[in-house]
């Protein structure tokens, strides 16, 4: 505020001019101070909220629908594995059945007759069959073991290239039948009977009723001819009557160097009865 008399700018507070020394007024002082202290009011902003208003039956409505969306996926999926799993066990099921199974069958088949079948009808092949079973010479002893062929002392030890000649074998099924093996260590220590090698084998029919069944290379078994044996092994050696009423025929086969021998009893009415087999 300007003074009245002279212009001069006055302070806020002044009583009196400090240019021409005019006393101010009371009214004039309280205009000044009024018109120092006021500011300029802005206005504030108006600040509008915006509610958004749902109706809860709705909102409950889609928080269900999510929900079951959420379910169903997780059913979904549950029988999805269920289903991959019995897929898997199918296609295993399958594999093992018409696979697996087969080949074991096929495998458990060839080795039956691997072993049943004589890989030659040469003599000397060592091979033969008692009853059903296939055994070769030079078969460790407990071949004969594990298929129930036994003897007195047969838990015993055999020195270094020892042997035991003619030991008399009995089966669980019939201990009188007559059979013979010869068993030897080959190696330079001592070894169990089952360890050792048979290197020989007789089978002797002849007194016993009932006997046992044996096979040889050519299919040549019990009742084999003189004509069939001959066929396969050349003819037999010698002839001879026993009681004046039974013929009574005989082959001696003999390897000199792989020292293998085959000797062959044949009655005329019974046909093949014995046999003894050495391979030294």
């Amino acid at each position: 505020m300007k003074c009245k008399n002279c212009g001069m700018e006055l302070e806020k507070g002044d009583k009196v001019c400090s240019s021409c020394g005019l006393s101010i007024s009371d009214t004039e002082e309280i205009k000044i101070t009024f018109d120092d202290e006021q500011e300029e009011i802005v206005d504030p902003p108006v600040i509008i909220e915006a509610h958004t208003f749902i109706d809860e039956e709705s909102f409950a409505k889609k928080v269900n629908e999510a929900k079951a969306e959420q379910e169903e996926k997780e059913t979904f999926n549950k029988i999805y594995k269920v289903f991959f799993v019995l897929f898997v066990v199918i296609i295993i099921g399958f594999v093992v059945t018409f696979v697996v199974l087969p080949n074991i069958s096929n495998n458990k088949e060839n080795n039956v007759l691997e072993e049943e079948t004589f890989t030659t009808e040469d003599w000397k092949s060592g091979e033969f069959m008692l009853g059903e079973e296939f055994y070769s010479l030079n078969d460790s002893f407990s071949k004969y073991f594990n298929k129930g062929w036994s003897f007195d002392g047969v838990n015993s030890r055999l020195s270094s290239h020892e042997e035991l000649e003619d030991i008399e074998l009995y089966n669980s099924f019939n201990k009188d039948l007559n059979i013979k093996v010869s068993l030897k260590n080959k190696t330079s220590k001592d070894i169990k009977i089952n360890e050792s090698i048979v290197y020989d084998v007789e089978v002797d029919n002849t007194k016993n009723e009932v006997g046992i069944d044996f096979t040889l290379p050519g299919n040549i078994t019990v009742g084999s001819k003189e004509l069939e044996i001959e066929s396969i092994y050349g003819k037999l050696d010698d002839t001879f009557k026993i009681r004046n009423e039974v013929s009574m025929s005989t082959t001696y086969h003999y390897n000199y160097l792989d020292h293998k021998y085959l000797d062959l009893i044949v009655y005329d009415n019974g046909g093949l009865k014995a046999f003894k087999y050495t391979f030294k």
